[in-house]
C-alpha cells in the first residue's frame, strides 16, 4: 500500500465514523427549552415529523403538535436524551416556549 492509498483509506474512515462521533457526543448535550423550541422553528426536526416557520405554529395552535412531539423529535435526532421526556418542568418549559411562539406570531 503507497503513501496515497493509506491517505485516502484514512480520509475515508474518519469520515464514516465522525458522524457516529458526533451523535454520541451532541446526545449527551442537554439543550434548555428555549433551544429544543428554536430548533423546532427552525425545521431542524423536520425527519420526525415536525414542520418549521409558519407550519409549526400552525400546529401548535390547533394542538396537533404539543410539547412531548418536539421532544420526542429532539430525542430522534440525537439532540436530547430521553430523560428530558420524563421531566415534568422541562416539559412545561418546552410547552410555554411554544405557546409564546405561536402568541408573538398572532
Amino acid at each position: 500500500m503507497n503513501v496515497a492509498t493509506a491517505a485516502l483509506s484514512l480520509v475515508i474512515a474518519t469520515t464514516a465514523f465522525a458522524p457516529v462521533a458526533e451523535a454520541v457526543e451532541t446526545n449527551n448535550s442537554q439543550l434548555t427549552p428555549f433551544q429544543v423550541t428554536s430548533l423546532a422553528y427552525r425545521g431542524s426536526f423536520g425527519e420526525a415529523g415536525i414542520p418549521g416557520y409558519g407550519a409549526l405554529e400552525s400546529g401548535i395552535a390547533t394542538g396537533d403538535i404539543v410539547a412531548e412531539d418536539v421532544i420526542e423529535a429532539a430525542i430522534a435526532s440525537g439532540r436530547l436524551s430521553v430523560e428530558a421526556l420524563e421531566d415534568g418542568a422541562f416539559v412545561s418549559s418546552v410547552d410555554n416556549q411554544l405557546d409564546n411562539l405561536v402568541d408573538h406570531g398572532n
